[in-house]
């Protein structure tokens, strides 16, 4: 049991966890509700859209790290399972698969109710993203620029097809969309400082390069969040969190990205902004359904 909570990384370790990648699609419906002027609350055709974002995280992790143990001799949740049952360099079809064939089942049910075309679109292309990203032959972790833009616009695709199942956003809910946007590429950099401090990590980019990328895209946090706050004044609440983020990035040294990247209570995060608006939008929906 614990090494299938490694290969699917659904215990906190050196590799980022798949709940909190799943919280992305959680966090994308709840701004929905908190953006909308008004909006559907449908239990059965949610819960199948997270075991089926769930399942394809497990798919993606073990996919991943069974390319990385193989291509870059990585020590991961996978790796440990396939030397310890003496299956080394087998590839554990089921292991990586079995997650992707049941959501290709719930995809079916899901597709039965009434969610938008472009939810049920954005879950292929995830799926279809996460392939080309660590298998070969293509494996656009190991390629230049794909290695940069590809992980940043599959994260903001968990948010927004959460964001878009039951409807496709209100002006509001655009700029919304865009700060999430912008965050996702903050998180990237924060992977890429890691990643270069990494001995068996892809560099995808020089660790001083990757340091001032950081703090830029903190700057330009700031600066989107104020330009929509003079449109929709609750966005002053992700200046002050962009903020946060760019003092924190200006101060820390790049070995301590290493164990903030870990721990989401960690001043890089300063999630308080975005768990501010969840909290807003899961009480728009307790106080609708009273």
């Amino acid at each position: 049991m614990r090494a299938l909570l490694d290969i699917y990384r659904l215990r906190h370790g050196v590799k980022i966890s798949s709940l909190r990648l799943f919280f992305y699609m959680l966090f994308g419906y709840a701004a929905y509700v908190f953006s909308a002027e008004s909006f559907n609350f449908l239990p059965v055709p949610i819960i199948i859209n997270a075991a089926i974002i769930l399942c394809g995280l497990f798919y993606a992790s073990a996919l991943n790290d069974y390319y990385d143990f193989l291509l870059l001799k990585e020590k991961n949740g996978i790796s440990d399972f396939l030397v310890h049952t003496n299956t080394a360099y087998k590839y554990p079809f089921l292991l990586i698969w079995g997650p992707w064939i049941v959501c290709l089942a719930l995809f079916f049910m899901l597709s039965a109710y009434q969610v938008t075309i472009t939810s049920l679109i954005l879950l292929w292309v995830t799926f279809l993203l996460s392939f080309l990203y660590c298998a070969p032959p293509i494996r656009l972790k190991e390629r230049r620029v794909f290695n940069i833009i590809v992980p940043p616009i599959g994260l903001f695709f968990l948010f927004f097809e959460g964001f878009v199942l039951f409807a496709h956003p209100t002006r509001f809910g655009w700029s919304f969309a865009v700060i999430v946007f912008v965050f996702a590429w903050y998180l990237e950099f924060l992977h890429i400082v890691d990643d270069a401090q990494q001995k068996n990590e892809v560099k995808r980019m020089g660790l001083p390069t990757g340091m001032f990328g950081l703090r830029i895209v903190a700057g330009i946090g700031i600066f989107v969040s104020l330009v929509i706050s003079f449109f929709y004044p609750i966005f002053l609440i992700s200046v002050g969190a962009w903020g946060a983020r760019l003092f924190a990035v200006s101060k820390i040294k790049p070995e301590e990205i290493i164990r903030g990247r870990l721990s989401v209570l960690h001043p890089l995060w300063s999630l308080w902004d975005f768990g501010l608006y969840a909290l807003l939008g899961f009480f728009r929906l307790y106080t609708e359904f009273l």
